[in-house]
């Protein structure tokens, strides 16, 4: 779901660790004393820590994950990744030792694509191995303020969609070096909910988290264009500022379905030339369908920009292909109602002949 830009919370802030493989993470534990010393809520890291992250590394820079357990050690707000598997909701990965000896705080970064491999929903938790986990955007707003994630935590274990306002243009970003070496941005990131992880504006795909959103086909882009860190930024800005998008059930969808085909038949009797013809008929029938096709295409984006309520095109599209069956079927259905009537109402005389011809002609005048 996606709306037009709109400016992010100005409490949530995104501090880019560059387009490096392996991330470096010497800058990562510089970054995370420094922003415990401006005053960073909470800090979330967007960087997987396993076996696959030490593989990259080369052995001149082995000394940077001890640099890194020691600022996850002293910095007690600090929120890393995991990972499971929903097919058997195990983990996927198992974090470095040195790395899990010294973690307060997980939230797994899975996210929900749908089968076109756009990632339209999250899953704010679940429960893996018995136990259960909190997403990573709603792990770092447990610590930011658990007030925010009470009512969504009472829900049912179930993926919800998410609210899209921002994409590169407009989401606060600053790269890992000037939070390092300037002060510039240390109001900026004081107080502030911070996710630190890959910006990858120069299209560099790093470990493959780079996504297709909504936003994509909007903005003209083809395939991935959001890193997964502004899709975490984008759900915890719908989730402070408590703007969800509701879809309408299976049964109001239907319902709507219903409504729509019987005011398109009810119009088509109120419009239809008496006695008809066949072109008039032709002509009637394509402003109907032509009608419900820009009613179909309104009434979604009515009910989601207005009133946060997402309905299905799909089911939406199916009333306008049962216009023509479902008014066969009222005629056929009218027709017996009459003829039972009819039966009903001569039954026992000897010639209704001449009373039923006129009762025909009065109903298709």
């Amino acid at each position: 779901a996606v709306k037009d830009m709109e400016f992010m919370d100005e409490r949530i802030v995104v501090v880019n660790i560059g387009e490096a493989a392996p991330a470096p993470d010497g800058k990562i534990a510089a970054l995370l004393y420094r922003l415990h010393d401006i005053g960073a809520a909470v800090i979330g890291v967007d960087v997987i820590f396993d076996d696959l992250h030490l593989e990259r590394f080369p052995e001149d820079r082995l000394m940077e994950l001890e640099d890194l357990r020691l600022a996850i050690r002293d910095v007690p707000n600090v929120v890393l990744v995991n990972g499971f598997d929903p097919r058997d909701m195990e983990p996927t990965f198992d974090i470095l030792p040195p790395i899990k000896s010294v973690a307060r705080h997980y939230g797994y970064a899975n996210l929900v694509p749908d089968p076109d491999d756009v990632v339209r929903r999250f899953l704010p938790y679940a429960y893996v191995g018995g136990e259960r986990w909190l997403s990573f955007p709603v792990k770092m707003l447990e610590l930011y303020d658990p007030a925010t994630i009470d009512p969504l935590l009472a829900l049912p274990p179930e993926p919800q969609i998410i609210y899209y306002t921002a994409h590169y243009s407009v989401i606060p970003n600053v790269p890992i070096d000037d939070v390092l070496f300037s002060t510039r941005y240390d109001e900026q990131l004081k107080g502030k909910i911070v996710i630190v992880g890959l910006v990858n504006e120069g299209g560099m795909f790093y470990l493959d988290d780079t996504h297709r959103t909504p936003l994509g086909r909007k903005m003209g882009i083809e395939g991935p264009d959001m890193p997964g860190a502004f899709i975490h930024a984008n759900v915890i800005n719908m989730l402070l500022t408590e703007r969800f998008i509701a879809p309408i059930p299976v049964w109001g969808d239907w319902i709507l379905v219903f409504l729509l085909s019987y005011l398109s038949i009810a119009l088509y009797r109120i419009l239809r030339p008496k006695p008809p013809g066949r072109f008039h008929l032709v002509i009637l029938i394509t402003l109907m369908l032509f009608s419900e096709a820009v009613i179909i295409f309104f009434l979604p984006l009515i009910g989601f920009f207005y009133f946060d309520v997402k309905i299905s095109y799909n089911l939406m599209a199916t009333a306008a292909f049962l216009f023509i069956p479902a008014n066969a079927l009222t005629t056929w259905l009218g027709f017996q109602l009459r003829r039972w009537r009819t039966r009903r109402r001569f039954r026992g005389e000897e010639n209704p002949l001449s009373a039923t011809l006129i009762h025909a002609f009065r109903d298709n005048e």
